[in-house]
């Protein structure tokens, strides 16, 4: 069985990178997206167990692809 796939979208490289990281350290698979824009087309295409979200990206924050309550039956956890 494969470990859990986490999306963790984030706009500063330096905290995307150490994110996805240290997760992978501790054996979960990552995928990372930029802004919201390419976290929604990532969550998409990817089916993420987990969604870990910056909520105040440029652009498309980190709500606007998942806004509670939508229908998205995949945990969510927003930082900002």
């Amino acid at each position: 069985m494969p470990a859990p796939l986490i999306l963790v979208a984030e706009d500063e490289p330096a905290i995307r990178e150490t994110l996805c990281d240290e997760l992978s350290a501790a054996g979960y698979r990552t995928v990372s997206a930029a802004d919201g824009g390419d976290a929604l087309l990532r969550f998409e295409s990817d089916a993420p167990d987990l969604v870990l979200t910056d909520l105040a990206m440029p652009g498309m924050s980190g709500w606007v692809p998942f806004p509670p309550g939508a229908g998205n039956h995949r945990p969510l956890t927003g930082a900002s």
